[in-house]
């Protein structure tokens, strides 16, 4: 009984560090330096395909960005323009995106007592 408890402890601890790692996302940050190192027409790709998120910082030339997803490339300057914004953008896939630890306090179940 001991061993099968230890087996089945060791098998879920495995099973969370695997399911850990490939939750795994890669934050970049695009800087005005990271796009003017690029030849003069070639375009900074966010490749939003998986486990990637790209933090733009303001300032950059959006029109020298572009966006890829699973259905393809989108220049992202007509989107970005709308922001109007001097803080950075945070652009990545609603699962990846997710996955970022922000620092919020972990959610609170709140129960409540059964109704009559």
């Amino acid at each position: 009984m001991k061993k099968t408890v230890l087996l089945l402890v060791l098998v879920t601890l495995a099973l969370d560090l695997a399911t850990a790692q490939k939750n795994s996302v890669k934050q970049t940050v695009v800087t005005s330096e990271a796009i003017a190192q690029l030849p003069a027409r070639q375009a900074y790709v966010l490749n939003l395909t998986g486990g990637q998120v790209y933090n733009v910082a303001p300032g950059v030339d959006y029109s020298r960005l572009r966006v890829r997803t699973a259905a393809g490339e989108k220049p992202l300057d007509n989107l970005a323009n709308r922001f109007r914004t001097d803080r950075n953008i945070l652009i990545g896939d609603f699962k990846d995106l997710t996955a970022i630890d922000f620092g919020f306090p972990p959610e609170i179940e709140i129960s409540r007592p059964d109704r009559i």
